[in-house]
């Protein structure tokens, strides 16, 4: 073709006006060869593609459809051409009235313009669909804009995303909600108080909620029917919230319930009888009414004054008091019990100090062989030296270190006291002397309990035997089918070769029938038994029946609270004992424990022959009576 040009161009030099002719005629076969080339291509691509291709005009008429359009909404091109999608393409519940649907105009930089969006439509046989429809606006080479649509199928990627989102939002609602319950958790509690305290809104009141008795519960009937009682209550809780309040599980069987706007303790007091009477409506568990009740405690805080944790300490603090008090009852947080909550943290301060800075002291109580007069051993027992220069007995503060989580480090110090006595002992007088410790359930099942111990008599050379460890008995056999992991690890003690004696035996559910399951050294009769039992003939009957049976199983029976001679005269008369009381002596202090034992060995140097001669000669050693003695341990 250029050739051609070319000689038409030579031709022409004579003559201007055919030179302008011929290449008017080149450039326009040249031009409508591309644009049938461009043409081809377009057809090519409309035919082919796999997206659905729509030409409409500024009103939203369909001009052109391509064939995937067509297979996508299920329609012939002869039923779309010439009508807004509009009119046929959305469901009926979403179609626009018709004068809606005839204002509609596409303008440039309009909502639709350059977008990406997804519409739900509904194909020619009904079945509906994501439509996700790319818009832009072109101007023609006449002069005229055409909007161009790009739609394709997006159901999957719709439902993926829906599937996503659903998984996100339950991943939330878990992370802020308990998932039994469905109440907020104690994070999202904390949250909430939080806001509603930085606010500079209105008071906020806090009622904390306890279950009573819950454990029996879960013991005696069952984990399932706790989960019951524990759905019932929060259920309870959720109904007697109003308005902005939260419900929340803390955990366990707490509870809480926020309520903002509340700024006078009488009414919170309201709000707590509502949810006690509430609770108080039996749960029906697999044809068993099971009782409940709960024990609250109240507080209020105003924004500024403390943080949502201090606000959830101070309704702590009331709850206990609650419990104290005789449970299903409620204590707000006054004034006075300000003073206290105030007089106790510094109580906590002092005690942690105390542990963590080896401020302890133990005194050691002596038990003898009531036949003999035998010094048998000593049982290590706690005291707190206060910053008053008087020394705390065991009751004055086991509760707070309970509390506190402290009972472990507590015990701990106390067994090394034993082996550090029992050490001194046997290097002042040659024997070896049983030095006794108790355990309390934390210390048995805290994970480095049998690594120190044994460790620690390895380094000594002492044999377990002269360690006792004393358990007290309602751990070992407590309400329930399930005593848990107590007895077992008693069972692993007792196979060391340790000595292991239940304590308090006597105020609890064992008997000895649970004996013969644990190979225990010994039992220690509770005082509350033994005291005045010398003129109570049941008693008397009773403590016979189970000295006898103690003989027969290999136990020892060892009988604390022996306050009098006559107590210890008597009891000898029943059979051998192990005593230890205030008639014999009061705890004493480490220093002076040497000094006691020495002078109490030249005291009974001669003994009088027979049994009650000795008891006799053993109370005039005392020399003192129990009156005397009763404020010291």
């Amino acid at each position: 073709m250029l050739g051609a040009i070319a000689q038409d161009w030579a031709l022409a030099t004579a003559g201007g006006t055919t030179l302008l002719a011929l290449a008017a005629l080149a450039l326009a076969t040249l031009r409508t060869r591309r644009w049938k080339r461009e043409g081809e291509y377009a057809t090519l691509v409309s035919c082919h593609a796999n997206d659905g291709l729509v030409i409409q005009d500024l009103n939203g008429r369909i001009l052109w459809v391509n064939e995937a359009y067509c297979r996508l909404m299920g329609r012939p091109r002869s039923e779309m051409v010439g009508r807004n999608p509009m009119e046929f393409a959305l469901p009926p519940e979403l179609t626009p009235p018709r004068e809606e649907i005839a204002a509609f105009r596409y303008t440039r930089g309009g909502p639709y313009d350059g977008r990406v969006l997804r519409f739900r439509n509904r194909r020619g046989d009904g079945t509906e669909f994501w439509n996700e429809i790319g818009v832009s606006l072109h101007r023609m080479r006449d002069g005229t804009e055409r909007a161009v649509l790009v739609c394709r199928d997006a159901t999957e990627q719709v439902g993926r995303e829906t599937a996503l989102r659903r998984a996100h939002s339950e991943v939330e609602f878990m992370a802020r909600h308990d998932p039994m319950t469905g109440l907020a958790n104690r994070s999202e509690f904390l949250r909430v108080a939080r806001t509603a305290l930085d606010s500079g809104g209105p008071a906020l009141g806090v009622l904390h909620i306890d279950i009573d008795r819950f454990k029996e519960i879960n013991d005696t009937v069952g984990h399932a029917a706790g989960d019951a009682v524990i759905c019932h209550v929060a259920d309870m809780i959720a109904a007697s919230a109003r308005g902005t309040d939260l419900s929340a599980r803390l955990g366990g069987d707490e509870f809480v319930l926020v309520c903002p706007g509340i700024g006078d303790l009488s009414v919170l007091d309201e709000r707590a009888a509502e949810i006690a009477v509430r609770v108080s409506r039996p749960v029906d568990w697999q044809g068993r009414k099971i009782g409940c009740s709960v024990s609250i405690g109240g507080a209020l805080a105003w924004p500024g004054d403390i943080t949502p944790e201090e606000v959830l300490v101070r309704s702590d603090v009331a709850l206990y008091e609650a419990k104290r008090q005789g449970r299903g009852r409620t204590r707000l947080y006054d004034e006075d019990l300000h003073a206290r909550h105030v007089l106790q943290q510094t109580k906590t301060d002092q005690l942690r100090r105390a542990i963590g800075e080896r401020r302890l002291a133990f005194s050691f109580q002596p038990t003898v062989d009531l036949a003999t007069g035998e010094v048998r051993g000593f049982e290590t027992l706690v005291r707190w030296p206060s910053g008053e220069g008087r020394e705390l007995a065991p009751g004055a503060f086991l509760h707070l270190a309970r509390d506190l989580g402290l009972m472990a480090e507590i015990d701990f110090a106390a067994m090394e006291a034993a082996i550090r006595m029992h050490v001194r002992l046997f290097e002042a007088t040659g024997r070896r002397m049983v030095l006794a410790f108790n355990a309390s359930p934390e210390l048995l099942v805290h994970r480095h309990f049998f690594t120190r111990l044994s460790r620690r008599l390895a380094q000594d050379g002492i044999d377990p035997r002269y360690i006792a460890i004393e358990v007290i008995e309602t751990v070992l056999f407590g309400p329930g089918d399930d005593p848990g992991p107590y007895p077992g690890i008693v069972l692993d003690l007792c196979q060391m070769g340790f000595s292991v004696l239940l304590d308090d035996f006597g105020t609890g559910y064992a008997g000895l029938g649970h004996l013969a399951t644990l190979p225990v050294t010994g039992v220690k009769l509770d005082r509350s038994l033994i005291a005045g039992f010398e003129r109570d003939a049941t008693r008397r009957e009773i403590i016979r029946a189970l000295h006898s049976l103690s003989e027969r199983i290999g136990v020892t029976m060892v009988a604390e609270g022996i306050e009098t001679g006559t107590t210890a005269v008597e009891l000898g008369r029943i059979g051998p004992f192990v005593a230890q009381g205030y008639w014999i002596a009061p705890p004493i202090p480490e220093a002076e424990v040497l000094a006691w034992l020495e002078g109490r060995t030249i005291a009974g140097d001669a003994p009088p022959p027979g049994r009650d001669r000795r008891l006799r000669h053993l109370a005039a050693e005392a020399g003192e009576s129990a009156d005397r003695r009763a404020g010291t341990g």
